[in-house]
């Protein structure tokens, strides 16, 4: 059982959509769908997560999730819509097969919009998915590698979640500043480690 965390697999669904014109962000729908299905799910009453993905230097995609009308619980599934000026695309996300050791941004927003949402995360302000970032983005720049979060050509570049964690809290707990962060780090470390552990034995 995966207990809650309170602290301060996946398959892409190819969405219709029409170009813009603007090769950049044709092109980024066109790589985040190149070998995904066609999706025919709808999303299901009210929005459960938000967050965005880099465009440009200045700019980013929108992302909301919600259940996806073909969830299930046995199978749930997240339906994330993206979306940037008159471009969008929804992709579903059966979060039990999203494993936090080999995940993208997306599968990952997806996974802690829902566990955020069943109580197994804390929410806290702005979600569990915005300060894992933040913890991994200064995991990158401590040098533990990962994924840079200010370049859009890694949108979909998988990282192992569960190590940076893991790494990071290890500096945050060392200091004394940031040690409260780190019980947070490690908190949801614990958790990808049992999500992780339960999506390995389902393969």
């Amino acid at each position: 059982m995966i207990e809650p965390v309170h602290g301060n697999m996946y398959s892409y669904q190819k969405p219709a959509y029409k170009k813009t014109g603007d090769r950049k962000t044709d092109a980024f729908f066109e790589k985040i769908t190149s070998a995904a299905e066609i999706s025919t799910s709808k999303d299901v009453g009210r929005d459960i997560g938000f967050a965005t993905i880099p465009y440009s230097d200045t700019m980013s995609y929108s992302m909301s999730a919600a259940y996806a009308d073909s969830s299930t619980e046995e199978d749930p599934v997240i339906r994330v819509s993206v979306a940037y000026g008159k471009a969008s695309g929804a992709y579903d996300v059966h979060v039990k097969r999203v494993n936090p050791a080999n995940a993208s941004q997306l599968e990952m927003f997806a996974l802690c919009s829902y566990t955020d949402d069943q109580g197994l995360t804390e929410r806290g302000t702005f979600g569990s998915y915005e300060r894992m970032t933040v913890y991994a983005r200064n995991a990158w720049d401590n040098g533990y590698g990962g994924i840079d979060f200010d370049d859009p050509e890694q949108v979909l570049q998988k990282a192992n979640w569960t190590d940076l964690l893991k790494k990071i809290a290890k500096d945050y707990c060392a200091n004394a500043v940031t040690y409260a962060q780190g019980l947070d780090v490690k908190s949801l470390t614990g958790f990808l480690e049992k999500w992780q552990k339960r999506t390995n034995d389902l393969v």
